[in-house]
């Protein structure tokens, strides 16, 4: 093999490591915006919308607890039973605020009324 050959080989790998990165760097911001999208429908008042995609990250393998406190609460101001779960489920996580006293509060965990329900959401 030739050096020239040897030099497009190099740089057909490197390219192609390079178009790699760039392909998971575009998918990882596409997935942080629909979380932002999903934070902005909540927002507007649009509550169910925002529950679906939060659902989308709070069910996939790698969620956060903030899309799953996210999804509760959405849930809860839905009057979803399903929004207990969910916020149980964030409190079970370490990266705050999402397992929080917000969190503890709304489903009556650590002392707190669980008579008393409520509704609150943290930002990515």
């Amino acid at each position: 093999m030739s050096s020239k050959d040897l030099w497009f080989a190099r740089f057909k790998w490197l390219g192609g490591l390079v178009l790699l990165v760039t392909i998971v760097s575009v998918l990882l911001s596409l997935d942080r915006g629909s979380l932002e999208r999903a934070n902005r429908l909540y927002r507007d008042g649009e509550t169910q919308a925002a529950a679906e995609l939060y659902r989308v990250h709070a069910d996939a393998p790698d969620h956060t607890a903030a899309a799953t406190y996210n999804l509760g609460t959405a849930l809860l101001a839905l009057d979803d039973d399903e929004a207990e779960h969910y916020l149980r489920l964030a409190a079970q996580f370490s990266d705050q605020p999402a397992g929080g006293p917000a969190v503890r509060a709304a489903t009556g965990a650590g002392g707190g009324d669980p008579g008393r329900r409520r509704s609150g959401r943290t930002d990515d």
